[in-house]
């Protein structure tokens, strides 16, 4: 599929193209009070396809020299929406090169995304935006030049917990590694309480034996299972992703630029969390398909603490956690040192997808954050 202007084209990413979709992420960074970029060495395609049924990266070539000047990216997920399995899409990795961003390209893109979506694979996606980066978002909620509805959802966030020479306490409920003898009983457990939030992901047994790059670089081993009378009542999983998604430090805000040198002379004083060098690649790992049962806080602390426990010993410098802000399991996280990343999650929809969003019910959101 190609869509064409005077000057910018409009075609869907190949393999061939990986060079450029890296280096595209890795020069444009998401801006807020910490600027990162979500890099994907060595191959984009592989951070692009975990956790999606179906992908497509879209981009945007200058027609002057054929370098790729925007790109983006569309996947198809199945979810639990209103407690039943359905198609839902997500948007994200959207990045236009500096010198070229003009509401005119982005319209122009989402018009081609538009014709993309007609596809029917479904009607509902979900996108997130740094709460920090105010243009973007006054930009893309602006319903103008075309761009579909962006449904504000409430705030998702992202928890950073510092690992190294944390060492934290397992008691009350039991927690031990998943044996495959287990799989039926994780994939009931996912289950149940995954049709207790809004856009759970929907993982069966066959997602943990498959190859197809799925669940790329997840072993069934790391997740920890929480069980009371030899019954299991939490899941967590530990994805490290390290060899295909990388989250770099570009910058701070002028503010925190200015205050990070006495903060961190402070924090080493009291122990509590510096912030990174400029350039640090960050040793991160990820929480992966939270499930508890009755979304118990206690059990929730306890899986927590195995995992952070388990990623420490594999020398990670981060436990990396998502959780919608109405979601109580957040009094879990606050007990302990964190970073806080906060993003506005979106349902973002076309006409075609107005009843189904004024059909969601008042369920939690979940978003998968190993999969972003």
């Amino acid at each position: 599929m190609d869509s064409s202007t005077s000057r910018y084209k409009f075609s869907l990413a190949t393999e061939g193209q990986d060079p450029e979709l890296r280096q595209m992420v890795r020069d444009n960074p998401v801006h807020g009070r910490i600027s990162v970029s979500f890099e994907r060495e060595p191959n984009f395609f592989y951070g692009a396809s975990i956790g999606n049924k179906f992908r497509q990266v879209l981009i945007c070539n200058d027609s002057g020299d054929d370098k790729i000047i925007g790109i983006g990216a569309r996947s198809v997920f199945d979810a639990y929406i209103n407690g039943l399995p359905v198609s839902c899409g997500y948007l994200s990795n959207l990045r236009i090169n500096a010198q070229f961003r003009s509401q005119t390209i982005l319209a122009r893109g989402y018009q081609f995304l538009y014709e993309l979506h007609r596809d029917s694979r479904t009607k509902l996606y979900l996108t997130s935006i740094i709460s920090d980066n105010h243009y973007v978002k006054q930009i893309l909620t602006s319903k103008r030049m075309g761009l579909p509805f962006y449904r504000d959802y409430g705030l998702y966030n992202s928890y950073l917990i510092p690992l190294r020479g944390t060492r934290y306490r397992l008691n009350k409920t039991h927690v031990r590694r998943a044996q495959y003898s287990d799989m039926p009983a994780i994939a009931q457990c996912l289950q149940g309480n995954a049709k207790q939030k809004q856009f759970y992901p929907v993982y069966l047994h066959n997602d943990f034996q498959s190859s197809n790059g799925f669940l790329k670089g997840f072993n069934f081993a790391d997740f920890f299972l929480a069980s009371r009378n030899n019954r299991i009542v939490g899941v967590m999983g530990m994805w490290d992703q390290r060899a295909f998604k990388q989250i770099v430090v570009r910058g701070y805000s002028q503010a925190l630029g200015t205050i990070r040198p006495l903060h961190n002379r402070v924090a080493a004083l009291f122990g509590s969390v510096k912030l990174p060098e400029i350039g640090s690649n960050l040793a991160v790992t990820y929480a992966f398909a939270i499930a508890v049962e009755n979304n118990d806080v206690n059990i929730f602390e306890q899986l927590l603490a195995a995992v952070c426990n388990e990623a420490n010993r594999r020398q990670c410098d981060y436990l990396a956690v998502g959780l919608h802000s109405r979601d109580s399991l957040c009094q879990g996280i606050k007990k302990i040192q964190h970073f806080l990343y906060k993003s506005n999650l979106y349902v973002v929809h076309w006409e075609d997808g107005t009843a189904e969003f004024d059909a969601l019910d008042k369920r939690v959101p979940y978003l998968e954050i190993a999969t972003l």
